[in-house]
């Protein structure tokens, strides 16, 4: 037992310098307690209640003399080292707290899952992401409990790092430990599934879901969401000559998540189905994105203007101008207006596809909503009358537009007004 007091000693030499070596003396056994009533007085009581206090205190001097004292006696504990690395933690003694860790588990002391949390909190504050990694997945090797704020902590850094090893190790983990000491939520699967989108693996999100069902655990709304997410994320990174493997797999795989909750009743929320339907419009796949767009208006899901303006683009890819018009008719009567940044979208998909009743309608409700529009709006409302045949109406747009802004810079402006006159029965 004296060896282990003596690495008392070396963790406070090392960590506290000069100032610990009045602690070091205190831990010794020898005459000199007298010349420190102040660590004999802790002593006297019970040790817990004395190591309480001063683990509310943040006194780690006299917490680690009484560890030091118990370990002498081979009466350390769990609860004592806890205690001990409280105090520690109070007063940021970060170093100090991982050699005290270190300790225990040379002495084969299993840690509460409390102490663990103190030791990530430590960890966060220094952002020592690698090191919340390790922590919990050190504990998920030995199948002792991990607190579900650890894990959510360590989830975290495993999204921010985007290395797919270490989710994969805990995932991994999670699988071969059938009696796992941490209970995990949905919550919890839920970001492992998004750590694994952020990774662009959306496997390994399908395999947390379908660890998580075998482990009896209901999907929620959060969960679905990460996977499609994951799902979706994919093809951000994948060329246009892949497009095809896209649109069967990953659009895919996010679709058939669509379907799984509309069997099993869960309604998700309008920012997935939005995200999707912009995804599958970046893709071309216009016509599975107004069959995904019709289930969400049949469950009565309001959508944002930012997915109404996607479908817009959407109905008129897909030859059906009535619906487009009837969608921008919704944008344009709903009581909050839109943003400049919605308009310009519907605007620019007006333009490549040559939709402009509703491009010169968008020009119109903008100067209705908004006291100054973009440069570039009334170039396109200029090209718009131009290929109307409105050139009467483009030369005084251009003219508008000189008094506002001044002469353009952008040639496009000039190409749109010369296009205009090129039209011009005169």
């Amino acid at each position: 037992m004296w060896q282990r007091s003596l690495t008392f000693r070396a963790a406070a030499h090392k960590s506290f310098g000069r100032s610990s070596s009045r602690l070091v003396e205190a831990s010794v056994p020898s005459s000199s307690h007298a010349a420190y009533p102040f660590a004999t007085r802790w002593l006297s009581s019970s040790p817990v209640a004395s190591l309480q206090k001063c683990a509310s205190t943040g006194n780690w001097k006299s917490a680690l003399n009484i560890l030091a004292e118990l370990d002498q006696r081979g009466e350390t504990d769990a609860e004592a080292y806890e205690l001990a690395i409280e105090a520690l933690g109070r007063d940021h003694k970060f170093e100090a707290m991982e050699m005290l860790m270190n300790t225990m588990k040379n002495d084969g002391v299993v840690a509460t899952s409390t102490t663990v949390d103190m030791l990530v909190q430590a960890h966060m504050a220094h952002t020592n992401g690698l090191k919340i990694i390790q922590v919990v997945t050190d504990r998920l090797r030995e199948n002792n409990p991990v607190s579900l704020p650890a894990f959510q902590a360590a989830m975290g850094e495993c999204s921010t790092l985007g290395k797919v090893e270490y989710p994969e190790t805990m995932l991994q983990l999670l699988r071969d430990t059938p009696n796992c000491a941490t209970p995990l939520s949905a919550d919890e699967y839920a970001a492992l599934i998004r750590c694994f989108g952020v990774c662009k693996r959306s496997d390994l999100s399908m395999h947390a879901l379908h660890l998580m069902e075998e482990k009896g655990i209901e999907g929620t709304v959060d969960v679905y969401t990460q996977l499609i997410r994951a799902h979706i994320s994919v093809g951000a990174c994948v060329g246009r000559s892949c497009l095809s493997l896209i649109l069967l797999c990953a659009v895919n795989q996010a679709l058939h998540v669509f379907s799984l909750c509309d069997r099993r009743g869960v309604v998700l929320g309008e920012n997935i189905y939005a995200a999707t339907i912009g995804k599958l419009c970046d893709k071309k796949g216009f016509w599975l994105a107004t069959e995904l767009f019709a289930t969400m208006d049949a469950k009565g899901v309001h959508a944002s203007h930012y997915c109404m303006a996607k479908m817009i683009l959407a109905y008129i890819r897909t030859n059906n101008p009535e619906a487009a018009h009837a969608m921008w008719a919704r944008i344009r009567d709903h009581d909050r207006p839109a943003t400049i940044a919605t308009y310009m979208g519907i605007m620019h998909d007006c333009v490549v596809t040559g939709e402009m009743d509703i491009l010169l309608d968008v020009f119109s409700q903008m100067q209705l909503r908004h006291e100054k529009l973009p440069n570039v709006a009334y170039s396109f409302a200029i090209r718009g009358m131009g290929r109307q045949g409105d050139t009467r109406g483009a030369l005084e747009l251009m003219e508008t537009f000189v008094d506002t802004f001044g002469p353009p810079i952008d040639a496009t402006t000039y190409i749109a007004v010369f296009n205009a006159l090129a039209r011009s029965p005169a």
